[in-house]
């Protein structure tokens, strides 16, 4: 399985783990790796594949679909690639996508949350963990296309599937 998830906050990861009560593997940026109390433990202990934000070297990027594809748990992505600094929906940095779907034939969920951003960094969550107002859904499942065939529809699909769900959680919160 593939999951895909807006990035919202330090609590993204629980939230995931609360909506798919299963052992993941979590693409991780390069320099969570070492130095970063929690992350770089979990991401060392369940071998949870690292990737540079700015990969374009085929190796590299390879080395993340044999990842995948060698994965018996599900792997979850944020296609944007970072936090949101607004709660907005951010472009997507499609490279891994890519070379994911590459790797395999998956079953595909979204989780679209909103109403984290707000507590992006631990000590934002500690500050204002009474007043979180979050929402978030699980979607899917989709199967994604065969390996050798072209991502891009399925790739557009999932981003404007996203949008679609995360505008309807946003529009929401703003009625509260």
């Amino acid at each position: 399985m593939l999951v895909l998830i807006n990035h919202q906050s330090v609590l993204d990861i629980p939230l995931v783990v609360a909506a798919l009560p299963i052992h993941l593997r979590i693409v991780t940026r390069g320099r969570y790796a070492s130095g970063k109390l929690i992350i770089s433990h979990m991401g060392r202990l369940y071998q949870y594949p690292v990737v540079e934000p700015t990969a374009t070297v085929p190796g590299r990027l390879r080395s993340i679909g044999g990842a995948a594809q060698d994965s018996s748990v599900p792997i979850v992505l944020y296609p944007e690639g970072t936090r949101t600094r607004d709660g907005l929906l951010e472009s997507w940095s499609e490279g891994e996508l890519r070379v994911i779907l590459g790797a395999w034939q998956w079953t595909v969920k979204l989780i679209v949350a909103d109403g984290l951003w707000q507590t992006d960094r631990l000590t934002d969550f500690v500050n204002k963990v009474s007043s979180i107002d979050s929402r978030s859904v699980v979607v899917g499942p989709f199967v994604s296309p065969e390996p050798g065939t072209d991502p891009e529809p399925f790739i557009a699909f999932m981003r404007v599937r996203m949008k679609a769900v995360f505008t309807g959680l946003h529009s929401e919160e703003l009625e509260r």
